[in-house]
Order: structure tokens, then sequence, then C-alpha cells
């Protein structure tokens, strides 16, 4: 029996700004895979962005370049394939 896994990202928080300093505490968002079909999560075309009230949808063609720029993941949470 096979026991390789598939791991794609699921999910993940990202905080910006100082945690040292409470008063001036950052900024938290999400990005959440959408697809209710697992065997689509893999393409990564249903990533979205939850930004306070701003929700946005990360183009699949963007999202590798989305994770380059935007490396303030602390939390990142997996599903299997």
């Amino acid at each position: 029996k096979n026991m390789e896994k598939t791991y794609i990202i699921s999910s993940f928080g990202m905080h910006y700004g100082q945690m040292i300093n409470f008063n001036n505490g950052g900024h938290y968002c999400a990005v959440c895979n959408i697809e209710n079909d697992m065997s689509k999560r893999k393409d990564y075309d249903s990533m979205v962005l939850y930004d306070d009230i701003n929700i946005s949808r990360i183009p699949q063609d963007n999202f590798m370049k989305f994770l380059e720029k935007n490396k303030d993941a602390y939390m990142i949470i997996y599903s299997t394939v």
C-alpha cells in the first residue's frame, strides 16, 4: 500500500506590523481556499484574501507571486489531496 500523501495549502493567516508593541499591534488577514471539490484544490484557483472588509480572489496565475511577496504567514493549514 502506497503511504505517500500529497498536501496542499488550505489556508493561512498573516500578520503585518509589530507584535511586541500592542498599541501598534499590526494587522491580521487570512487567505483561504474556498474550493469544495478536494481534487480541484491543488490548482489554487479558488484562493480568497480576507482583509477586514476587503475580500478578493487571488487569480491562479498570481498566487505564487502573492506567496513570494507576502512572507508574513504565521499559521499555515494543509489538507491532503
